[in-house]
Formats: structure tokens, sequence, C-alpha cells
């Protein structure tokens, strides 16, 4: 039996956006930044999915969504074929915002998830490691082109290098005041 199907929750790190292909079809494409289960090493990681539907269903799903919005989606696997070469996305059949992103400047109230136990017992995690990683990991995946500011987040301490593709920290883990180690990803700075 064949069977191909896809569910992905994470963060929506680049906004949806509507193109017109050259049948007339309207094709929608949009970026999750999906967390990695925690390895070894203690280092949060994350993979910059994309997502696209030329279903006008789904795209009136995808209205009021915001960078940051916590998302899920199903859908199939496929691998498109383009004049520059082909690449995977998740061609998705349901989409439905979990939860709204949380005004920059305005602290969030961690709730416990099954898949981030040092973030909901530090309540240290933020989401934004999350989208800064994958934004890493689009970079390396681009051959190191900067997607100029497309996720909405500015290079900040505490993101990994431009170029780093395995998404392996830099710097030692971060500790919180209460002595735990936080899962997220803590690099130097880019030099230069």
């Amino acid at each position: 039996m064949h069977r191909n199907e896809v569910v992905l929750a994470g963060r929506l790190s680049m906004e949806p956006a509507h193109r017109e292909l050259p049948s007339g079809a309207l094709l929608t494409q949009w970026r999750l930044a999906v967390r990695r289960p925690g390895g070894r090493s203690g280092h949060q990681r994350s993979d910059a999915i994309e997502c696209a539907t030329l279903d006008d269903v789904v795209r009136g799903m995808l209205t009021g969504w915001q960078l940051d919005d916590l998302v899920e989606v199903e859908g199939a696997l496929r691998r498109r074929w383009w004049r520059g070469g082909s690449r995977y996305e998740i061609e998705v059949r349901t989409a439905r915002r979990v939860e709204a992103a949380v005004p920059r400047g305005k602290p969030r109230r961690r709730r416990p998830h099954a898949d981030d136990g040092t973030a909901a017992e530090t309540g240290q995690a933020d989401h934004e490691d999350a989208v800064a990683d994958a934004g890493a990991t689009e970079q390396a995946a681009s051959g190191g082109e900067a997607s100029s500011g497309a996720s909405g987040h500015e290079a900040k301490p505490g993101s990994l290098p431009a170029g780093s593709s395995d998404g392996q920290a830099v710097g030692p883990p971060a500790t919180s005041s209460r002595g735990h180690r936080d899962e997220a990803v803590v690099a130097e700075p880019p030099a230069g």
C-alpha cells in the first residue's frame, strides 16, 4: 500500500504569497518553521518547510495569518520541477491557525507541550529561535543568499551564522536563572 500523508505544526515564517501561473491557476505559497525533537546535544533545531496550494478553499483558510502564528497543515509531500531544478514542498489539503502570534514586547506564557519538555519546565525557550534557525537553514539551502527579510526577522545574537546548514549551535547552551539548560540555539554573531 502506498501512502503520502503529512501533518505539520510550526510557526509561519513567510506570509502566504499568491502568484498566477501561466495556466491561469492561482498558486499560494508560504513557509513554516518546524522544530525538530530535541537531540542528544541539547540544542534546538528547526526545518524551514515550504507549503503550497492551488485550492481556493484552502486559500480561504489562510486569511488573517501573520508571521509567527502557530499553524497546522495537512497534505502530501510533492516534488516540483522548475526550469532551474526541483524542490520538495507540502501540497496542503487543509490548514488552520492554532495560536495567533504574540505582539513583540509582550511576554508570552508557555503551556506545557509533549514535545517541548524543557521549555515547559523553564519557560525560557522562545519560538523566535525556531524561526531564526529555520531562516539560517533556508539561507544555506539557497546557496547562502539572504532572503532580504522574507521571514520578517533580522539576524540577532542567538541566531545561526550565515552558511551554517546543519543547525548546530556555535556557542554553549543557554542557562536560565533557575539553572536549567535552555533548548534554544545559541551562537556567536556572524563575523563581518
